[in-house]
């Protein structure tokens, strides 16, 4: 009793227009989503798109960025709040559109700095390059001692690691493989994802990384492995009129096939869902791997110094997913890319 109503709540809101100084906006967008029930909502595609706009631009208060991200991550992120912060992303690291046609496929590769598996993914990615089609891969390796393992691993397969969108393009042009670190074209994005330890949980930034897509690559492939944000992916890449992209949920934050369990593969063709469903293989086993460090080992199977019939499945697999979403695919089903992989 004696409380303002939803409705004297809403006009207060009202009265901070689009022409308000930055914290204010921010203020506004935060209060529309937080207040609670009977009084928030979640934001439009327009109002996230100048929220994150406010943060990458360095005039939003510390608060104001832990108070809206874990918001968000409370309620649950919407796909026009994700494919609104991603236009605020793309436009803030200077993205190419797809119609400029610098990349064939899109790789986010976002890795946790817990992983202990070697990244099989990037001699896929060297066997779609092989194949003629140009992949970016951006992301990074976590904050710490594990830090620059990626950059490392795309070096020794003979990857360039670029510092900028446009020598990311330039390689492109010369070797069809590039790897953008997210910190090389955003200290502000890479800062966003490094809030993780002091949050320690994943914040809405985290789902965005994934549809950034730098230099506007006509197909995506993506690695997702939590069910309900499959579907938040592939709903806000359509909002962003993303007409081609392939979640695979067999990994978090990056692309690696398992072959030894079903798989479905969630998809966009030309705009419209698709879910192709692929049987497992039958389980190979491993050799242990006598003689080799982890490093070692990675490196061995790729020359043929050591032979793993169950990694290099995952290897093909892999590169199959890439082949078959590629533009222009030849592959009348995933297993025809298979067998070329």
């Amino acid at each position: 009793e004696g409380q303002p109503t939803p409705a004297d709540f809403a006009r207060k809101l009202a009265r901070i227009g689009h022409n308000a100084e930055p914290h204010k906006r921010l203020a506004k967008y935060i209060a529309t989503i937080g207040t609670g029930p009977g009084r928030s909502r979640p934001l439009t595609m327009d109002e996230a798109q100048d929220a994150l706009a406010i943060i990458l631009g360095g005039e939003a208060d510390p608060l104001q960025i832990g108070a809206l991200l874990s918001t968000m991550h409370y309620r649950g992120v919407t796909a026009a709040e994700v494919a609104g912060f991603t236009t605020a992303a793309r436009r803030h690291i200077g993205a190419y559109q797809p119609s400029d046609r610098h990349a064939d496929i899109d790789w986010p590769s976002y890795l946790s700095p817990k992983l202990r598996t070697p990244p099989w993914f990037l001699h896929a990615v060297r066997l779609v390059a092989a194949a003629g089609h140009r992949v970016l891969l951006h992301g990074h390796h976590g904050q710490g001692p594990e830090a620059g393992k990626l950059e490392l691993a795309a070096r020794l397969s003979g990857i360039s690691v670029c510092t900028s969108i446009g020598a990311a393009r330039e390689a492109l042009a010369k070797t069809s493989m590039a790897y953008l670190p997210i910190g090389a074209v955003s200290g502000q994005i890479q800062r966003l994802l490094g809030l993780y330890p002091l949050l320690e949980m994943r914040l809405p930034t985290n789902i965005v990384v994934h549809l950034l897509n730098p230099l506007g690559a006509r197909a995506s492939l993506l690695g997702v492995a939590r069910p309900s944000q499959r579907g938040l992916h592939r709903d806000a890449a359509q909002l962003l009129s993303s007409n081609d992209i392939a979640i695979l949920g067999n990994t978090r934050d990056f692309a690696e096939f398992t072959p030894f369990r079903a798989t479905t593969i969630h998809r966009l063709v030309d705009g419209m869902p698709q879910d192709i469903d692929i049987p497992s293989q039958k389980a190979l086993s491993s050799p242990p791997a006598i003689g080799f460090s982890s490093r070692e080992y990675w490196q061995a199977i790729w020359t043929g110094a050591a032979r793993d019939p169950a990694v290099e499945a995952v290897i093909t697999s892999t590169a199959a997913a890439a082949l078959f979403i590629a533009p222009g695919s030849r592959y009348a089903s995933f297993e025809a890319a298979r067998n070329h992989a």
